[in-house]
């Protein structure tokens, strides 16, 4: 992930996705905003959640992500921009409010996430993603 290289980029991709149960279990967004760049509205969306969440003093339990397939392509346009392709698995989760109330939610199979990702002086960021779902 050190590197600008196809693989850097499918590194950074895959860090980027296993950060999500992190964030919603912790509130913790320093790396996934660090990471992320103003054109994410995903990134910026699931931030928007987290913080929300955490307010009312909830967390989550679970929804670790597997990785199943990564694959890419770049370096694409005039510079360091590059696609990454990630197959994941989700693990079911529990949302816990602050007045203790659970939800479950359910897990799953996402193939095929789309990762726009950039090489900056700065490192990795995250220029967009697409999940082709409503998660």
């Amino acid at each position: 992930m050190d590197e600008e290289s196809l693989e850097g980029a499918v590194a950074a991709g895959t860090y980027f996705m296993q950060l999500y149960p992190y964030v919603f279990a912790t509130g913790d967004l320093s790396v996934w905003d660090e990471m992320r760049t103003e054109e994410c509205s995903f990134c910026a969306d699931i931030s928007s959640k987290v913080e929300t969440l955490h307010a009312d003093d909830g967390s989550t339990t679970g929804g670790e992500i597997a990785i199943l397939n990564s694959s890419g392509g770049g370096p694409y346009g005039e510079g360091h921009h590059y696609l990454v392709q990630l197959d994941i698995s989700e693990e079911p989760s529990v949302r816990i409010s602050g007045d203790g109330s659970r939800e479950e939610v359910v897990g799953g199979d996402y193939p095929e996430i789309l990762i726009s990702v950039l090489y900056t002086s700065d490192g990795w960021r995250i220029e967009g993603l697409n999940t082709g779902s409503d998660q």
